[in-house]
């Protein structure tokens, strides 16, 4: 495009108030973004206003229901409408995404014993015009294009629970399920690009000593995501395979200096490399494709990292 330079001036304002009445908290809200880019094309100036409104309700002692509703805008970057000379390309004709968000979810807390447990549960819906989708261009590129209008709806679900601050485990889940909307067109009903059906996480860790008879504090930790299978274009033929990663994790805080702390991290646990998927064509069986991230991009095997932190009382 020959863009060699880019720039961005934005103002930035909202208005926010919070009503009560007993236990049930009200809270509109306005956002406005006033931006200005400059490039060594084209000068662009942009008025984006999201009003929106949320609210909570504590029903009874653990029980709390929450909902929030409005209207969202997101003008595109400058890496979205020139590139990064890199992985990306610019799209200077890019529009904003315009959307109706939607959610309800709940939040339970339980205190059995000496745990602590908290869950999250939420759906989602939002009704998008010109979604901003990036689509694989070559085999090294990538362009961000407007979808002209997509739905989206899902569920997220979070579970944490903690036992005297010794053991700390969670787990989450989220299902989205995005949809061009596109009657009569070729792309009609097939899923957007870079969105993945299903992302799960969870992980474990328990905190060993701590006493002042005790060598110091150990923490252990462990961790497994599922991310399944994704799209890198609108026509949905060219797929990001799923995959499974465990990861690790040690740390120690001497006695003799608790405010230092020496942690080891590993990432990518069993050096997963490829993935494997039924093919489609007649006579082809299992395809082996290298884990990918959403622009298609080989992620790393096995990562070894060690850190040495100090904390200090401000």
């Amino acid at each position: 495009l020959g863009v060699s330079e880019a720039s961005r001036r934005s103002l930035v304002a909202g208005l926010e108030a919070t009503l009560r009445w007993s236990s049930l908290r009200i809270v509109p809200a306005l956002g406005f973004e006033l931006m200005g880019d400059r490039s060594d094309t084209a000068r662009t100036s942009r008025a984006l206003f999201s009003p929106r409104v949320g609210y909570s309700w504590q029903v009874v002692r653990g029980l709390e229901l929450r909902a929030n509703g409005g209207l969202y805008q997101r003008a595109p970057t400058l890496p979205e409408l020139y590139g990064d000379r890199g992985l990306t390309e610019g799209n200077p004709a890019l529009r904003p995404e315009r959307a109706l968000n939607g959610d309800l979810g709940a939040v339970v807390t339980l205190d059995p014993g000496r745990w602590r447990i908290r869950t999250e549960v939420a759906g989602f819906a939002r009704d998008v015009e010109d979604l901003i989708a990036f689509v694989q261009t070559s085999r090294t590129t990538f362009r961000p294009f407007n979808i002209e209008s997509a739905r989206v709806w899902g569920v997220e679900a979070q579970v944490r629970a903690t036992w005297r601050r010794k053991v700390q485990l969670l787990a989450s889940y989220a299902f989205v399920d995005p949809r061009v909307h596109s009657p009569g067109g070729a792309t009609d009903g097939n899923l957007v690009p870079g969105l993945a059906a299903h992302d799960f996480y969870a992980s474990g860790a328990v905190s060993i000593g701590g006493a002042a008879s005790a060598p110091g504090l150990f923490a252990l930790g462990a961790n497994v995501s599922f991310t399944s299978e994704a799209w890198l274009d609108a026509s949905n033929t060219r797929e990001v395979p799923a995959r499974w990663l465990v990861g690790a994790s040690a740390a120690w805080t001497p006695w003799f200096a608790r405010a230092l702390t020496l942690s080891a991290t590993i990432t990518n646990l069993f050096d997963v490399r490829v993935a494997q998927r039924l093919g489609t064509t007649p006579g082809v069986g299992r395809i082996y494709t290298p884990i990918q991230d959403f622009f298609g991009y080989p992620l790393p095997g096995r990562a070894f990292f060690v850190a040495l932190t100090a904390q200090t009382d401000s």
